[in-house]
């Protein structure tokens, strides 16, 4: 559940705000939170990648559906999707860039639900 806080604003980043609002980026905590979350995935991708980060696509058990997941230390930082078969490797693979845009409301979900869902790629036998 979204918990409510207060900030303040420079007149600079007031401006910056409502620039965006105009271009389509939603309220203030939409801002927010698509700031906070393109700053935490630069920081966690920057380079050449933390080793403990990796990009899954995991499968629904029952319905199908198939998602981009970032794992970092075995939980689920980001995702995407539900992405399709024919674009699965070329999504997969502009995971791995700087400027893909991961889904935080997303990956809460499916960390909140992660036994309904299998990693189906990498391939792991076993």
């Amino acid at each position: 559940m979204p918990k409510q806080t207060s900030i303040q604003l420079t007149e600079a980043t007031q401006r910056q705000v409502e620039a965006l609002k105009a271009q389509g980026y939603g309220s203030l905590t939409e801002i927010i939170r698509i700031a906070i979350d393109r700053m935490w995935m630069a920081e966690s991708f920057a380079g050449d990648h933390d080793a403990a980060t990796t990009v899954q696509c995991w499968q629904h058990r029952t319905a199908g559906e198939q998602y981009i997941v970032a794992v970092q230390h075995g939980q689920v930082v980001g995702a995407a999707g539900p992405i399709y078969q024919p674009d699965r490797d070329a999504q997969i693979l502009a995971a791995h860039t700087p400027d893909w845009e991961w889904d935080a409301e997303l990956a809460d979900a499916l960390a909140d639900d992660t036994d309904a869902y299998r990693v189906v790629w990498p391939y792991v036998s076993g």
